[in-house]
């Protein structure tokens, strides 16, 4: 009898601690405000837009969540379209000035341990036909055990055209198990891509990949960027390869800069749809994202931009 009450009592205390758990992390949330109505009748025109990737870098515990988003947050009204990443917690703050009639955030845990989920969001000017989210399945270094990373889509159109917008934050380290993990999730994000998008839409990626495309120049120690080393360098583009080369996206950077490929770790990777042709015009850092003091309200600035679409 005594034997059974020890296992009573060890069950319920796994099961109040699992619980607490839960109340603690609150397992992630999942949020869609859209107030305007895709318009797939709408007769399709040429138009510009601006996108904007920004990785706000809130992590719980470690930054100043709320000082650094209620100042980020009016800032994003410059653009039509904004990724974010790394918003771990209080999503609301981004938002809340933030005058976008069309939101969707991805929060959402996979499992209940984790602390943090993906963090995504997409806000938008243009109409939402629909969202959809994915958790990646591959992880490698314990950093990135810590937050249940994804990819995020919201499917607009824009000038009456179908273009299905992708938002991800991706594998980070330069471990083995990273570089296995990267190679895995782009994978993963070519095969949610290739079966969320038809033909038809047209495609931009957006995001923190934590890589990025082969150099073509030696690798320079002592100007390194983001990677450890020349290896760790090669590494990362072969599995950022994976993407363009699987799903036959053009990189904006690239375009734009006549060829030569510039380091950066976020990018926009695009496609043109069936009947709908996109350009790239413009790319370029918004430095205006600083507080009173001049000081960065993240580790670094939005990407931003600036397309054109137009029928074929």
């Amino acid at each position: 009898m005594k034997m059974i009450k020890r296992i009573a009592l060890a069950v319920g205390a796994v099961l109040l601690v699992g619980v607490l758990l839960v109340l603690i992390f609150r397992w992630g949330v999942d949020e869609t405000i859209i107030e305007l109505p895709a318009e797939a009748d709408a007769a399709p025109a040429a138009t510009e837009f601006t996108i904007a990737s920004y990785n706000v870098q809130s992590r719980p515990w470690l930054d100043d969540i709320e000082y650094n988003l209620t100042r980020i947050s009016p800032k994003l009204n410059a653009f039509d379209v904004a990724l974010i990443q790394e918003c771990f917690d209080r999503h609301d703050l981004l938002w809340g000035e933030a005058d976008f009639p069309n939101k969707d955030y991805f929060g959402r845990l996979n499992v209940p341990w984790k602390p943090v989920g993906p963090g995504l969001s997409i806000l938008t000017r243009e109409p939402v036909a629909g969202t959809e989210h994915l958790h990646y399945r591959a992880v490698g270094e314990f950093q990135n055990q810590l937050a249940a990373k994804g990819i995020q889509l919201v499917r607009l159109r824009i000038g009456g055209m179908p273009v299905d917008v992708y938002n991800t934050h991706m594998e980070a380290g330069d471990l083995p198990e990273a570089h296995v993990a990267r190679h895995a999730q782009s994978r993963e994000v070519a095969a949610f891509i290739a079966a969320q998008s038809p033909p038809e839409h047209a495609v931009i990626l957006g995001g923190d990949y934590n890589m990025g495309p082969i150099q073509d120049r030696p690798f320079d120690p002592n100007n390194r960027g983001h990677y450890t080393d020349a290896t760790d360098r090669d590494g990362r583009a072969s599995a950022f390869a994976i993407m363009p080369d699987t799903l036959g996206l053009r990189d904006a950077q690239i375009e734009l800069d006549d060829g030569a490929i510039v380091e950066d770790i976020e990018r926009f990777l695009f496609r043109d749809g069936t009947h709908v042709a996109l350009a790239p015009l413009s790319l370029s850092r918004d430095d205006t994202f600083v507080d009173e003091g001049g000081q960065r309200l993240s580790d670094g600035a939005p990407l931003v931009a600036r397309f054109r679409i137009a029928p074929k």
